[in-house]
């Protein structure tokens, strides 16, 4: 009789052993998709934002490339005259 207690136990136990680890399943799988559905809600936001940012980057490079090109032009004539007067030395 105790071997059949034991044996019923050892099941019960066994029993409730899996039926904790399929309500831990099932609770992340819950939040899991609650996770994908922030994700998928937040995809379209940070696309626009992304396209936002390029644009602005893209207007930003268009405003500083003139004064960029007259740092090259004033770094060309510096080194022109750098080399100029290392010859008259």
């Amino acid at each position: 009789m105790d071997q059949a207690k034991a044996f019923f136990e050892t099941q019960k136990q066994h029993v409730m052993t899996w039926v904790a680890a399929v309500k831990r399943t099932t609770a992340g799988t819950k939040q899991l998709k609650e996770a994908v559905a922030n994700v998928q809600q937040a995809v379209p936001e940070v696309q626009a934002f992304a396209k936002d940012l390029q644009i602005q980057v893209e207007k930003m490079n268009f405003k500083n490339q003139p004064l960029l090109d007259r740092i090259a032009e004033a770094q060309a004539r510096i080194q022109t005259e750098l080399v100029s007067l290392k010859k008259k030395k």
